[in-house]
């Protein structure tokens, strides 16, 4: 009986370690998700930034390329282009 009653002890010692254990490594991953969170927070917020000045970049660039009316004009171009069907 006292056998029975002695691995009946090592077992559920070994079972609240495991358990403590268990409890340690979730907490542990808790906290590494918190971590992931506020890293796709800031990537998504850098993504947005970046998109931001591309577009303006962009739109920088288009202006510059338009070529105005009276340049075309000058370059030899007609008003209008012929349109043939």
């Amino acid at each position: 009986m006292t056998i029975v009653t002695v691995l009946l002890a090592i077992s559920v010692v070994i079972l609240a370690v495991r358990i403590d254990f268990i409890e340690k490594k979730a907490k542990l991953a808790n906290e590494n998700m918190k971590i992931l969170d506020v890293n796709i927070r800031s990537i998504r917020k850098d993504n947005e930034l970046l998109c931001d000045e591309y577009d303006k970049l962009f739109k920088s660039i288009k202006k510059e390329l338009v070529i105005s009316d009276a340049e075309l004009k000058f370059y030899g171009y007609p008003d209008k282009p012929e349109v043939s069907d």
